[in-house]
């Protein structure tokens, strides 16, 4: 989210650039996952979990944790664009033979600490982990059923087979896990704000162009034909600071310089006011 802002209010470095396209990637893994995991009923899907384990000495974030047929199962979901290779032991590798280390090392620590999880909810169960690789155009080489791993052409069918209803509710399980979310890593880094560095204006949220300010009241987006009212473009403009830096102090008139003087400060104070905008 921090990325994406900086791509409309600032220049981004090609690296920074490489790391939002990454991650939009696999954004659109995630998404298209739960698109076809909402077609089974009567489970438990428990997303994007951040939580501390090992005596709260480590954290790790577990994209998907879902209960079905009374087991735990793991989906590690990866919309990678090249192919990979995996030896008999299960490590992976590259199409130039060098070891690809993330995959390597990542599957056992889930599973220990997902483990850790369900003990300290009260509830141990049978915990599956699965690596789901969801572009249809990925070749994994070496690739034989003894690994837990499932590319797109065979994931319909695998959760066809294993997402059955539970037999027990579990909601009390989804809750205590619920409970043990961390609100934000300690590994989280805020951007320092400086004005004279990010670009100004209000800018659309669906396609990130500048909106063009139509009346005193009214703001247009080119692009998308959507039109929306100052309150809203406050919010915009909140969101923004917030999602950069949640620990910086705003204030109307630091927000009238960042929306290009089309917001007045006194305007941003009478909707603050009013109670349509907060911060």
């Amino acid at each position: 989210m921090q990325l994406i802002v900086l791509s409309y209010r600032a220049d981004l470095l090609d690296a920074d650039k490489e790391a939002l396209a990454r991650l939009d990637n696999g954004y659109k893994g995630e998404v298209l996952f739960d698109e076809i995991v909402s077609e089974f009923p009567d489970i438990i899907h428990i997303k994007d979990v951040l939580f501390a384990y090992d005596n709260n000495s480590r954290e790790i974030q577990i994209d998907n944790i879902i209960i079905a047929h009374d087991v735990c199962y793991i989906f590690e979901v990866k919309n990678f664009s090249f192919n990979l290779r995996i030896d008999e032991k299960g490590n992976f590798f590259y199409e130039n033979g060098n070891e690809c280390s993330m995959l390597n090392t990542q599957t056992e620590r889930q599973k220990e600490s997902v483990r850790q999880l369900m003990n300290d909810a009260g509830y141990p169960m049978v915990i599956k982990h699965y690596l789901v690789f969801i572009n249809p155009n990925q070749m994994i080489y070496g690739l034989d059923n003894k690994h837990p791993i499932i590319v797109r052409n065979t994931l319909t069918r695998f959760l066809d087979n294993h997402m059955k209803p539970n037999r027990r509710n579990y909601e009390f399980l989804e809750i205590a896990i619920d409970e043990r979310r961390l609100p934000h890593s300690k590994h989280d880094q805020y951007y320092e704000i400086n004005l004279d560095y990010l670009k100004k204006g209000v800018f659309c949220p669906r396609c990130k162009q500048r909106l063009k300010k139509i009346s005193r009241y009214k703001y247009h987006c080119e692009m998308c034909s959507g039109y929306i009212g100052t309150a809203d473009a406050i919010k915009l403009l909140i969101r923004d600071i917030r999602c950069l830096n949640p620990g910086f102090k705003l204030d109307s008139i630091f927000l009238s310089r960042l929306s290009d003087g089309e917001i007045s400060s006194s305007a941003i104070r009478r909707h603050r006011l009013n109670q349509n905008v907060r911060f």
